[in-house]
């Protein structure tokens, strides 16, 4: 069997080298200390074994427990041995070193001491010594002092002094011997022996068992035992997993319920009633909890805490803080093992027991502990806490579950309220919750659902016995799961509808949807007019569900506003947090660039609350705006965070898949889609709307064909959740295709959306403008049309700074503008189009782009195509601080400048008006504009300028009657005054004549941005003045900027 030492390497290399010095040299002392069963004999022993092979005569005495033992009992056995293993004569050395110099006999301390000391230094002439004193702790105090005398008289002989002992028990203050080991510890080497770790635990039991456990179990043994290697080898052999107490746990094996019951016998008797009222509190227990309940003041319960905390039975903990009461806040404490807990709770009565729990409950409040725990400890004071009362905390416990994504945890919460719960109106709304969560996760597992509907149709019942507003509530949710049974659904939505409504039977709206529309209304409005916030947030979020779907937008951001401001009066955090996050997709989806300022507070209220469920929600949601505003290569990094998260996969995982479709989509790389988006249980049709859309932005109709055809034979739409996806099949089939029939459709569908963006799944597909799509259904059949709606939603694009669809919209616009081919401007426009596109979209990665696209733009008819061959022919691109600009066949490197980024951002979209205040401003520049519009002074008023003409034709004249005189000092004065006061009147003065405005964000942006374009142009007629010509002769500045080259020019950017 291997015997070498666990997780001790750094201990046994320290005691082998003074072991190895004693032999070599001289000794000295070693000291090596550690709890019982933690492994200082094993250690010790290890080192024997190594004295011994080195040559050195080891004697070994230990000390005996109880007081009983006579004095100096360990150095008796050390002279016992030694008379055992030495020869005749040595042993007559021996005794004659250790006979008095007087030679009478008799000797006081010290005279004895010296003997000792002398008799080991004869000793120590013909071989290494080492003596081993284990158990220092129940020595006698004289053995103490004879050990520290000869430690420092014989320091420089062959001999090594090697002691154990306790050092928790020694630590208390109580003990007779902490003074005396604590005066001897200041000279010697001290080893401190710790618990193994979870790696030095796993490899102790395979060597026990046979078998290395698995790591959660290893985590559960390291957590019992501390590492301590007895307990480990002890709990290993019990075998916990089969082994349990009545009640309380894994079993606590015998002889280590016997060393921590030895330990704890040392305590006063008000300590260990203390600790065991810890116990039940749990491995970690605020400090003025443990006070309140065991109805000792703050000062008396830390005198007796600190007597655990000196015997090493408790050490500092951190627990999740949670503010505001005797639960939360001030110091926490812990067990050093769980082992000693389970002993002390195995001492304790049952009944004992469920007092301290109902103490517990008593003592704190709902907010002022973990709810779990505080729920546990209601169920386990059994009726000594009212059920209603623990059903309230396990109700909150769940809650608290759902919000960290602890499906499994919140549905346990959940199956003990409904158990406990007897009144049927609060069985039934806790049955709603039991069965939605099941439902969901169910679904999400593709597992069955069978269980689910039962407790879901249990809470109709129990609501049916308590009041028509609860049956209300239950209905709304049953009613939206399309996998209910139509007839017993329908039923229990017209029974309800008759509970509440019973005036509107044959007045109200008509249809199972439209009497669910009325009970949400009805129950929204009861719940305003009495104040109750639950049931609103309730309601708010049925109705949000509910009306979900292209078009409802500005409703929905009115009612996520309401919810938002009941979630921050209620403090309910998951309502907020989802609201928040609702409205900036509401935003996006009508096409309001203050999509991003939501977005970002959101984002800070995720960050202040920190709530699992958000963090996950969170990266998903940057994710989405990455893609859509073109940061391509940042968004897959986000979307590997997403999938290396360990979350609920039945929450998350089907998201995770869609997340994936759409960014490999804009990728272009369609050989990648994951293959479990097509075989997810989702509503009736949805993994082929999928496949078909996958292929359609490929290039490949034929699936989108088949699906429409099969759709339009059945019901014909698609769910209000993926409809958007749905009308974005529409418009690419009928583009690739120009069937009359379904351009039909996809005009009906997306005509009333002008002006919003298509937006499905909750937000979690961002697709272009309503604009986009229309514009691609008309281009085979009204070019014109196709051109304006396409205009329209690159500048919506531009609008709200969403890169990828800008460069999207331009490819179709250039499609469009090909298939009109009205002019050979059409044409010039389409190809700069083109070029622009697909170098931003190379850019950005936008591979579908690139795969839809031709690599060079076809130039007008008429002439060859020019196909650049090898490296571009221009370059514009920074690295590190630094462009590298190149043009005609010429490379220069250029430091970073704001006009070199300006110059970029238009090359990269030929032929597109870009306002000068977004070059200046990206992120809310527009906004900027359109603000200052309104209004300002002009930069010269009328007088003003009547005064600056008036000047002009004074000048004209001396200029003349200068050059008359032959005066060209007063000519070149003149000159430059004239020259001033024309520059003053052309910056005043905009396109036709019309006044420039002080305070005008535009103008500001225009003479920033024309400065640092003009500057970077003037820096490179010395550095690269070919590309500072063409410039020049391209770039035109003002309100708004633009790259109008002749001919394409195909720039690496």
């Amino acid at each position: 069997m291997d015997t070498t030492l666990i997780g001790r390497d750094h201990p046994s290399a320290v005691l082998r080298g003074a072991v190895e010095r004693a032999v070599a040299s001289h000794g000295g002392t070693v000291l090596v200390g550690g709890e019982a069963g933690i492994g200082k004999t094993s250690l010790v022993t290890e080192a024997m074994v190594r004295a011994r092979e080195l040559g050195a005569l080891v004697l070994a005495g230990t000390c005996w427990e109880g007081g009983a033992a006579p004095g100096f009992w360990p150095w008796t056995q050390v002279f016992r041995a030694a008379r055992r293993v030495l020869g005749p004569h040595e042993w007559r050395d021996l005794e004659f070193a250790g006979t008095p110099a007087d030679g009478t006999g008799t000797m006081d301390e010290f005279g004895y001491f010296d003997a000792v000391s002398q008799a080991f230094e004869v000793l120590a002439q013909s071989r290494p010594v080492v003596v081993v004193l284990d158990d220092l702790h129940w020595a006698d105090e004289a053995s103490l002092r004879l050990m520290e005398f000869v430690g420092r008289h014989c320091f420089f002989e062959r001999l090594l002094l090697v002691g154990t002992y306790r050092d928790v028990e020694l630590e208390s203050d109580g003990h007779p011997l902490r003074q005396q080991l604590s005066r001897m510890l200041s000279s010697a080497t001290t080893i401190t022996l710790d618990g193994l770790s979870e790696t030095g635990v796993a490899t102790l039991v395979e060597r026990v068992t046979g078998h290395r456990p698995a790591p959660d179990r290893t985590a559960e043994l390291h957590r019992r035992t501390g590492g301590n290697p007895f307990f480990v080898e002890q709990t290993a052999r019990l075998g916990t997993d089969e082994n349990t107490t009545a009640g309380n746990g894994p079993a606590v094996a015998p002889g280590v319920r016997d060393a921590v019951r030895r330990r704890l016998s040392t305590l006063p008797p008000e300590v260990v009633g203390l600790l065991g009222t810890a116990a039940v509190l749990g491995r970690t227990f605020p400090v003025g909890l443990l006070a309140a309940v065991s109805a000792r003041g703050p000062v008396a319960a830390d005198r007796l805490l600190a007597v655990a905390l000196a015997n090493r039975l408790l050490e500092k903990a951190e627990r999740p803080g949670v503010p505001g009461g005797p639960g939360a806040s001030g110091p926490a404490l812990g067990f050093v093992h769980d082992l000693v807990r389970e002993a002390l709770l195995d001492d304790l009565d049952p009944d004992g027991r469920r007092r301290v729990h109902a103490a517990v409950v008593e003592a704190v409040g709902s907010g002022e502990m973990l709810p779990a725990e505080l729920a546990g400890h209601a169920v386990r004071a059994g009726d000594l806490v009212p059920a209603e009362v623990a059903v309230d905390l396990l109700v909150a416990a769940g809650r608290d579950a759902d919000s960290r994504i602890s499906a499994d945890e919140a549905v346990a919460h959940y199956r003990t309220a409904l158990g406990l719960a007897t009144a049927p109106g609060r069985r039934a709304l806790i049955g709603l919750d039991l069965g939605s969560r099941l439902h969901h996760h169910e679904w999400r597992r593709r597992s069955d659902r069978g269980p689910a509907w039962e407790i879901l149709w249990g809470a109709v019942d129990d609501a049916r016995r308590a009041d028509p507003e609860v049956l209300a509530r239950i209905t709304v949710t049953v009613a939206r799961y399309d996998d209910a049974d139509p007839a017993r659904r329908d039923a229990l939505v017209r029974e309800a509808h008759a509970g509440v409504l019973p005036e509107r039977a044959d007045r109200g709206r008509t249809g199972i949807d439209g009497l669910v529309e009325e009970l949400i209304d009805h129950l929204s409005e009861s719940a305003r007019g009495s104040g109750d916030d639950e049931m609103l947030t309730s309601m708010l979020s049925a109705r949000h569900n509910a009306m979900w779907g292209p078009g409802s937008a500005a409703e929905r951001k009115v009612l996520l506003a309401e919810a938002e401001a009941v979630a921050r009066r209620t403090g309910d955090r998951d309502t907020e947090q989802y609201a928040s996050s609702m409205r900036w997709v509401a935003l996006l989806e009508l096409g309001d660039p203050a999509y991003l300022d939501q977005f970002a507070t959101y984002c800070r209220l995720a960050d202040l609350y920190r709530t699992p469920r958000y963090e996950v929600s969170v990266l998903v949601d940057r994710q989405l705006i990455l893609l859509f505003t073109g940061r391509i290569i940042e968004a897959r990094r986000v979307l590997e965070q997403v999938l290396s998260m360990d979350h609920d996969e039945a929450t998350y995982g089907w998201l995770a898949v869609h997340l994936t479709w759409a960014q490999l989509i804009r990728e272009g790389r369609f050989d990648e889609l994951p293959t479990p988006i097509r075989q997810d249980d989702e509503p009736t049709g949805f993994r082929e709307l999928l496949g078909a859309v996958a292929a359609a932005e490929s290039g490949d109709p034929a699936p989108g064909l088949a699906h429409i055809a099969e759709m339009r034979a059945g019901s014909g739409q698609h769910p209000p959740m993926v409809e958007a996806l749905w009308n974005r099949l529409l418009a690419l089939v009928a583009r690739m295709t120009a069937d009359p029939a379904i351009a039909a459709l996809a005009r009906a569908a997306l005509e009333p959306l002008r002006g919003t963006w298509c937006v499905g799944i909750f937000g979690c597909d961002l697709a272009g403008p309503a604009e986009l799509y229309l514009g691609i259904t008309e281009i085979p059949h009204r070019p014109d049309l196709a051109v304006d709606l396409i205009r329209e939603a690159v500048a919506a694009a531009e609008r709200m700074r969403s890169r990828t669809w800008s460069v999207e919209s331009r490819v179709a616009l250039a499609d469009a503008l090909r298939a009109r081919a009205a002019t050979a401007q059409d044409e010039q426009e389409a190809m700069l189009l083109l070029a622009g596109a697909r170098a931003e979209a190379a850019e950005l990665g936008l591979g579908r782009v690139l795969a839809a696209t031709p690599a060079v733009p076809t130039t007008p008819t008429g002439t060859e195509p020019a196909t650049p061959a090898g490296p571009p022919a221009a370059e514009l691109r920074p690295s590190g601080g630094v462009w590298t600009a190149t043009f005609d066949g010429r490379t220069v490197h250029l430091p970073d400048a704001k006009g070199l980024v300006d110059l970029h951002r238009l090359l990269s979209s030929p032929g597109v008006e870009i306002p000068a205040v977004r070059l200046l401003e990206p992120v809310g520049g527009e906004q900027v504009a359109a603000a200052a519009a309104m209004g300002g002074d002009p930069v010269l008023d009328d007088r003003a300028r009547q005064e600056y003409r008036r000047r002009l034709t004074v000048l004209d004249d001396e200029i003349d009657a200068a050059a008359v005189r032959s005066d060209a000092v007063t000519q070149a004065r003149l000159e430059r005054e004239r020259t001033a006061l024309l520059d003053e009147l052309r910056s005043a003065t905009g396109l036709g004549g019309r006044s420039r405005r002080l305070g005008d964000a535009a103008e500001r942006a225009r003479k920033t941005v024309t400065a640092r374009i003009r500057d970077t142009l003037r820096r490179l007629d010395e550095a690269h003045p070919a590309l500072a010509a063409h410039l020049r002769a391209t770039v035109t500045t003002g309100s708004s900027c633009c790259y109008r080259p002749e001919s394409p020019v195909h720039w690496r950017l």
